[in-house]
């Protein structure tokens, strides 16, 4: 029954309140955009469960049809129907026993990812086994003046705690896994850094992160000191920090993708927090499509996500007592 939920949360992958707003032409398509994707999945009874939705800052909130999880429900800021595009999205989800919070800014280039999950013991009546999966997607489009190296980093830290069934109780099916990947195309050349980390429940214990770099093409990363370097590595966390030369013109596009599943009782805090840089050699600047792009350093508010998803799992527990009494 678990692959029945993580198929379903990766099936339909597409690919705080928000204080900046750029103005654009009616009709016009945007260089940049952010977009949140949430699905929650739940099998629950017997029947299998899921709300899927998606913030983009372009064309607001969509709750996908196939969403048939009665109790799911979704929050988010700011308000999409407002004049203007947004470049701070906020997303809230709850469904039966599983939630989940995300955040992006491009003024701060900060990433927040949070998530928790369900799972009851065989025999255990009624069943439940429920998994979040997230996605954040930024995009801007930088114009440099000035020629020099520009180095880009991203930083990852946070924690994931299993359900920790002791030995001889069952199996603890408990898991993570994310990936960050951050790619920059321009005219002369491409380059890009993924990483991945996973880990479960059943030993307890992280399964190493995999990354990969590229430094092919003439704007790959550049050799010796300024090439792309992993540091502080681990399945919940990593720096990335890399080099490039670029020339006065020079016209990049920036993609950064962040996706993380968090499965049956794994609890995932990533909140506090991805964080995109940029350091710039003296005489060189850059704009940005969006005219916000790294201007802010603006903390994000706690979420209240974890409040409502309390509310649902302590429903659940008196749903579980009432069953057992009858």
């Amino acid at each position: 029954m678990k692959n029945k939920i993580g198929t379903l949360a990766r099936a339909v992958w597409l690919g705080g309140v928000g204080l900046c707003i750029a103005a654009m032409p009616a009709g016009a398509t945007p260089l940049w955009d952010v977009q949140l994707y949430s699905s929650s999945s739940s099998i629950f009874g017997g029947g299998n469960y899921g709300g899927i939705v998606t913030y983009d800052s372009t064309t607001g909130v969509t709750r996908n049809p196939s969403s048939n999880d009665p109790s799911f429900s979704y929050t988010y800021a700011p308000n999409p129907a407002a004049s203007g595009v947004y470049s701070n999205l906020t997303l809230s989800t709850l469904g039966t026993a599983v939630g989940g919070y995300e955040n992006a800014s491009l003024a701060t280039g900060q990433t927040h990812l949070s998530a928790g999950s369900t799972y009851t013991a065989p025999g255990v009546t009624p069943s439940l086994e429920t998994s979040e999966y997230q996605t954040i997607q930024m995009s801007d489009v930088l114009t440099f003046t000035g020629s020099g190296t520009v180095t880009f980093g991203f930083a990852l830290d946070g924690s994931v705690s299993f359900l920790g069934i002791p030995p001889g109780m069952g199996y603890d099916p408990s898991s993570y896994s994310q990936t960050v990947g951050l790619s920059l195309t321009g005219s002369s050349g491409d380059a890009y850094m993924e990483w991945g980390g996973t880990a479960n429940g059943a030993a307890n214990a992280g399964v190493g992160p995999t990354y990969t770099t590229n430094t092919s093409g003439t704007l790959g990363w550049n050799n010796g000191a300024g090439a792309g370097v992993y540091s502080n590595d681990t399945y919940n966390g990593f720096l990335f920090s890399g080099t490039l030369t670029v020339h006065s013109g020079e016209v990049l596009d920036i993609a950064l993708n962040q996706g993380m599943n968090c499965n049956y009782g794994a609890s995932c805090s990533f909140q506090n927090t991805g964080q995109l840089s940029l350091i710039l050699a003296q005489g060189v600047s850059y704009t940005s499509a969006s005219g916000v792009f790294l201007t802010q350093t603006n903390s994000t508010p706690e979420p209240g996500t974890w409040v409502l998803l309390g509310a649902g799992m302590s429903a659940f527990i008196l749903l579980r007592r009432r069953t057992r009494r009858i």
